[in-house]
């Protein structure tokens, strides 16, 4: 996957973290999707990104028409980046009935999240094995970014920076089945990963836990690197249990 962009130097603009979840969708289905059309691929880039910034809301109907005529292509490339998004289960398509954004409920949210602290966890021994002292050196910069955006309060920026370290780590453990599974899981969890982000102190939390995990990997520690990998992401989904019972 290709690196992401650079952190900007202001608080972090609306229209900039659209194009980060541009970047992110596009990196991952063309990827995987290395025989579709350019036009396919675009389309899906563009409202896969429009369902992760929740400009198309959960459960709303995407009429193919309105999104040919919403990015400029005919029909044929929008059924196409439909699939596409619906294997990562972003979109949902059912017989005799319009695609709609899918909905991710509270027991589906656990699904995702155990699911993917299991996979995590068992990468962080290659993680360690495999990285290099490059990769060390970019994960703790994306935790330097994340420290610098919670102290600037720009969550935007936080939510981008914890993001990117998430498919660093993944990557960096060269597991080219796992990183398939898990980005699809990734795709499909961003928005909740941003609402538990919102839970009062979680920032500081995940801040810390991501600070202990880069200690690990330096030290070596494959034990604490598992249970951190583990923590991270069990954590997000006490937050968001703790969000619900709170709503």
């Amino acid at each position: 996957m290709q690196q992401l962009s650079t952190e900007p130097d202001d608080i972090m603009t609306e229209l900039q973290s659209m194009e980060r979840a541009r970047e992110t969708v596009h990196a991952i289905i063309s990827q995987e999707e290395r025989a579709a059309s350019s036009s396919a691929i675009k389309v899906a880039t563009y409202l896969g990104a429009d369902i992760i910034e929740e400009v198309a809301p959960q459960g709303s109907e995407l009429n193919s028409v309105d999104v040919a005529r919403r990015y400029g292509t005919s029909r044929t490339p929008v059924r196409e980046a439909l699939m596409m998004l619906e294997k990562q289960g972003l979109v949902q398509i059912l017989p005799r009935r319009r695609p709609r954004v899918d909905v991710v409920d509270l027991d589906r949210a656990r699904e995702i999240f155990r699911a993917r602290a299991i996979l995590m966890e068992s990468l962080a021994p290659d993680v360690i094995r495999l990285a290099t002292s490059e990769e060390f050196e970019r994960l703790e910069a994306k935790v330097g970014r994340m420290e610098l955006a919670l102290r600037r309060g720009d969550h935007r920026a936080f939510f981008w920076a914890n993001t990117e370290f998430h498919i660093l780590n993944l990557h960096a453990a060269r597991n080219s089945t796992i990183t398939q599974i898990v980005s699809a899981l990734l795709l499909r969890s961003m928005w909740l990963r941003r609402w538990t982000l919102d839970v009062p102190h979680r920032r500081e939390e995940s801040l810390q836990e991501h600070r202990r995990l880069c200690r690990a990997y330096r030290a070596g520690d494959v034990e604490m690197a598992r249970l951190l990998n583990r923590l991270i992401l069990l954590g997000a989904l006490r937050a968001l249990e703790d969000s619900q019972k709170s709503a």
